[in-house]
Protein backbone atom coordinates (compact mmCIF):
# COMPACT_ATOMS: atom_id res chain seq x y z
CA UNK A 1 0.00 0.00 0.00
CA UNK A 2 1.68 3.49 -0.68
CA UNK A 3 1.89 6.29 2.10
CA UNK A 4 0.61 9.78 1.76
CA UNK A 5 1.15 11.89 4.67
CA UNK A 6 -0.87 15.10 4.69
CA UNK A 7 0.53 17.87 7.28
CA UNK A 8 -1.85 19.95 8.91
CA UNK A 9 -0.04 22.55 8.81
CA UNK A 10 0.26 23.25 4.89
CA UNK A 11 -3.37 21.75 4.66
CA UNK A 12 -6.04 24.14 2.53
CA UNK A 13 -8.98 22.30 3.78
CA UNK A 14 -12.65 23.12 4.10
CA UNK A 15 -12.01 24.17 8.04
CA UNK A 16 -9.18 26.46 7.08
CA UNK A 17 -11.18 28.00 3.92
CA UNK A 18 -14.04 28.03 6.68
CA UNK A 19 -11.81 30.85 8.84
CA UNK A 20 -9.97 32.29 6.18
CA UNK A 21 -11.49 32.05 2.67
CA UNK A 22 -14.46 31.49 0.58
CA UNK A 23 -13.48 29.79 -1.88
CA UNK A 24 -12.30 26.39 -3.19
CA UNK A 25 -8.86 24.95 -2.81
CA UNK A 26 -6.28 24.44 -5.43
CA UNK A 27 -3.64 21.93 -5.72
CA UNK A 28 -1.13 24.12 -4.18
CA UNK A 29 -2.27 27.76 -3.73
CA UNK A 30 0.08 30.46 -4.33
CA UNK A 31 -0.33 32.60 -1.98
CA UNK A 32 -0.38 30.85 1.34
CA UNK A 33 1.87 27.77 0.02
CA UNK A 34 -0.69 25.21 1.23
CA UNK A 35 -2.67 22.64 -0.50
CA UNK A 36 -5.44 20.48 -0.72
CA UNK A 37 -5.40 16.65 -0.26
CA UNK A 38 -4.95 15.78 -3.96
CA UNK A 39 -1.42 18.63 -4.26
CA UNK A 40 -0.06 16.35 -1.57
CA UNK A 41 -0.87 13.46 -3.77
CA UNK A 42 0.75 15.12 -6.73
CA UNK A 43 3.53 15.62 -5.15
CA UNK A 44 4.22 12.65 -2.98
CA UNK A 45 2.69 9.88 -5.21
CA UNK A 46 3.32 11.35 -8.41
CA UNK A 47 6.29 13.28 -8.44
CA UNK A 48 5.16 16.50 -9.07
CA UNK A 49 7.25 19.53 -8.98
CA UNK A 50 5.18 22.20 -6.75
CA UNK A 51 5.62 24.65 -9.66
CA UNK A 52 3.89 22.60 -12.00
CA UNK A 53 0.64 22.39 -9.66
CA UNK A 54 0.78 25.81 -8.35
CA UNK A 55 -2.27 27.58 -8.41
CA UNK A 56 -3.77 24.56 -10.36
CA UNK A 57 -7.86 23.45 -8.88
CA UNK A 58 -7.72 20.14 -9.57
CA UNK A 59 -6.18 16.98 -11.60
CA UNK A 60 -7.88 17.45 -14.56
CA UNK A 61 -5.91 21.17 -14.92
CA UNK A 62 -2.64 19.13 -14.67
CA UNK A 63 -3.51 15.36 -15.97
CA UNK A 64 -0.35 14.21 -17.07
CA UNK A 65 1.01 14.60 -13.68
CA UNK A 66 -1.62 12.44 -12.31
CA UNK A 67 -2.01 9.57 -15.45
CA UNK A 68 1.14 7.05 -14.65
CA UNK A 69 0.69 7.08 -10.95
CA UNK A 70 -3.04 7.80 -9.98
CA UNK A 71 -4.97 7.05 -13.17
CA UNK A 72 -8.18 6.57 -10.66
CA UNK A 73 -8.25 10.71 -10.14
CA UNK A 74 -9.02 10.80 -14.11
CA UNK A 75 -11.47 9.21 -16.68
CA UNK A 76 -10.30 7.94 -19.97
CA UNK A 77 -10.78 12.11 -21.42
CA UNK A 78 -8.58 13.55 -18.81
CA UNK A 79 -11.42 15.03 -16.83
CA UNK A 80 -11.71 14.77 -13.29
CA UNK A 81 -12.84 10.76 -12.24
CA UNK A 82 -15.78 10.45 -9.65
CA UNK A 83 -13.50 9.80 -6.81
CA UNK A 84 -11.65 12.71 -7.61
CA UNK A 85 -14.47 14.58 -7.70
CA UNK A 86 -15.66 13.79 -4.06
CA UNK A 87 -12.27 14.11 -2.25
CA UNK A 88 -12.37 17.51 -4.12
CA UNK A 89 -15.60 18.02 -2.21
CA UNK A 90 -14.74 16.32 1.27
CA UNK A 91 -11.68 18.22 1.17
CA UNK A 92 -13.09 21.85 0.58
CA UNK A 93 -16.20 21.04 2.69
CA UNK A 94 -17.42 23.60 5.05
CA UNK A 95 -20.09 22.06 6.84
CA UNK A 96 -18.17 18.83 8.21
CA UNK A 97 -15.71 18.76 10.90
CA UNK A 98 -11.94 17.82 11.00
CA UNK A 99 -12.20 14.25 11.78
CA UNK A 100 -14.93 13.48 9.62
CA UNK A 101 -13.41 14.98 6.84
CA UNK A 102 -9.95 13.12 7.55
CA UNK A 103 -11.91 9.73 7.56
CA UNK A 104 -14.10 10.28 4.27
CA UNK A 105 -10.56 11.46 2.36
CA UNK A 106 -8.78 8.50 3.93
CA UNK A 107 -11.32 5.81 3.12
CA UNK A 108 -11.68 7.04 -0.27
CA UNK A 109 -7.61 6.85 -0.97
CA UNK A 110 -7.67 4.02 0.60
CA UNK A 111 -10.05 2.11 -1.52
CA UNK A 112 -7.52 2.95 -4.40
CA UNK A 113 -4.24 1.13 -1.97
CA UNK A 114 -3.18 4.65 -0.26
CA UNK A 115 -2.86 5.05 3.34
CA UNK A 116 -3.21 8.39 4.48
CA UNK A 117 -1.61 9.75 7.38
CA UNK A 118 -2.09 13.47 9.00
CA UNK A 119 0.26 14.83 11.15
CA UNK A 120 0.36 17.87 12.90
Amino acid sequence: MKKLVISEKKWLSGEYLKKYRNSPSKLLNRQETRMCCLGFAAIQLCGANPRDIKNKACPEDVAEIFQKKLPWLLKENGSDSPVGLKLMKENDNTDIDMNTRKSRIAALFAEHGVKVVFVP
